[in-house]
């Protein structure tokens, strides 16, 4: 099953992590409130997977402080929506390297960046940026295989699904992963995101 996650704590952040190893956050429906982040990372967190969740309504979808190690941050088939920045990558003070991957995700309709970055090695295909103020900062660029026309989401569903006549259809990349938010297998050619139209 899916799980609901409303930011409440220190900052309003509705998942905060640091010091941790190999956090993984899948099948996730996490907002924030105020000035949070739906997924806020810092410190000595390494190896963080976030794949087929719905990170929406935020000041910052995933924000990631670089701490006092290097850190590694994984985005797959997430539905990123309604946030003012959807991803922030930011190396902090102390100088560390960290690698980001995000491909098959949808970044839509930020107030202010789609993705924001500064220092990172980074590998990115097959995302989707739609109505957002701006799609890129600082180091963030376009990726091979992006769609960036209306992704013709049909809200009625939560998360947003591919309408129908969606770019988003069959635009995925091999990497895709192999089930949806819904658990339910993706075909052959996958949809980008976190739901897979059926």
């Amino acid at each position: 099953d899916s799980c609901v996650i409303k930011g409440g704590g220190a900052g309003g952040h509705g998942i905060e992590a640091g010091s941790l190893h190999g956090i993984s956050i899948h099948y996730s429906d996490i907002s924030a409130v105020g000035n949070g982040s739906a997924v806020f990372v810092y410190s000595n967190c390494p190896d963080l997977t976030i794949s087929n969740s719905y990170l929406h309504d935020s000041n910052k979808a995933v924000e990631v402080q670089l701490g006092m190690s290097n850190m590694s941050v994984t985005l797959i088939n997430n539905t990123i929506l309604h946030n003012n920045i959807g991803i922030l990558a930011n190396s902090g003070l102390y100088g560390h390297a960290y690698s980001l991957t995000y491909h098959d995700n949808i970044i839509a309709f930020s107030d202010e960046y789609g993705v924001d970055l500064t220092d990172a090695a980074y590998e990115f295909s097959h995302n989707a940026f739609y109505g957002n103020t701006a799609n890129y900062n600082g180091a963030a660029a376009p990726g091979s295989s992006y769609v960036t026309s209306d992704p013709l989401l049909d809200s009625s569903f939560t998360p947003p699904a591919p309408g129908v006549g969606s770019p988003l259809i069959d635009a995925g990349s091999p990497s895709a992963l192999t089930y949806d938010f819904w658990l339910r297998a993706r075909d052959a050619s996958p949809d980008i995101g976190a739901v897979e139209r059926f």
